[in-house]
């Protein structure tokens, strides 16, 4: 079977697919990369190329004897290296499908933060049924705050939250840097202005800077409780009336809001309450 008779791509990968395997193994050094982006608009001889990479002649050699053999560059009878034709299409290649993976990354961050901005602020009411209380205990952990103080401070907080948190990649994996919010301090009869704060979880490698807060959160013990965002206040009173009758007393550790999985349909999101207890004294 020939190209022409079948042009789709599984079949044309599956067709050359030994050739295609070499060249992704060449190019599959960040060495040989480098080379490859060095030489990609100004030839250079070998020792030009040895000076601005840094490798010894013997490891610098074989790069390069791998990259001409498998076309991705070639050398002139002057000893000149430039990347060669299918160098450029692979580089182009590599280039174009690396953006669009980032792209698209950043467009899923930007989706989950706009969805847990608009569960925080309340404008999404998930349809689910309310849950039962459970018992859960939150581990101490390291998180980023931030803290507006406004007429939308959900909005606030989160703009600033959001924009940091894209940037370091935090937004790509919620189950290993999960996010809480609560207000500080509650809103009050007669006053239009209130706090909300959010947290992010992250690791010892993030510090406090212009943006953030970094804290560390000891944990506790929390009765917990899935609720529709409109009846968020009923679902705070059941907590505190089931805390009342139960073996536990409230605790004097932080409640905390918590969107599940914010990428959801909105049908399917939901907010779980995480109300502060500890054991009878």
């Amino acid at each position: 079977m020939t190209l022409k008779e079948d042009s789709s791509v599984s079949m044309f990968i599956q067709i050359y697919k030994e050739e295609i395997s070499l060249i992704l193994s060449s190019i599959a050094n960040e060495r040989r990369l480098e080379i490859l982006t060095l030489i990609y608009k100004t030839p250079a001889e070998f020792n030009k190329v040895q000076k601005l990479i840094g490798l010894g002649k013997t490891a610098l050699s074989h790069h390069l004897r791998n990259l001409v053999g498998n076309g991705l560059i070639k050398q002139s009878h002057r000893g000149i290296y430039e990347i060669s034709q299918d160098g450029i299409f692979m580089l182009d290649a590599i280039s174009t499908g690396f953006r669009k993976t980032l792209k698209r990354k950043e467009i899923d961050a930007l989706n989950k933060a706009k969805t847990i901005r608009r569960i925080h602020s309340k404008e999404i009411v998930p349809q689910i049924k309310e849950d039962k209380t459970k018992i859960v205990k939150l581990e101490s952990m390291r998180v980023a705050s931030v803290r507006a103080i406004s007429d939308s401070p959900e909005n606030d907080a989160w703009t600033k939250m959001e924009s940091w948190a894209i940037k370091k990649g935090l937004l790509d994996d919620l189950e290993k840097h999960p996010i809480f919010g609560f207000n500080n301090p509650n809103p009050e009869p007669g006053k239009t202005e209130y706090g909300y704060e959010f947290w992010i979880k992250v690791d010892e490698k993030i510090d406090s800077d212009d943006i953030i807060r970094v804290k560390e959160f000891t944990g506790g013990l929390y009765a917990v409780r899935s609720c529709k965002l409109n009846t968020i206040g009923k679902a705070w009173t059941l907590l505190k009336q089931w805390v009342e009758n139960s073996k536990y007393q409230i605790g004097e550790h932080q409640w905390l809001e918590k969107a599940i999985n914010p990428g959801s349909s909105e049908a399917e999101l939901m907010l779980n309450l995480f109300f502060p207890i500890k054991e009878l004294e």
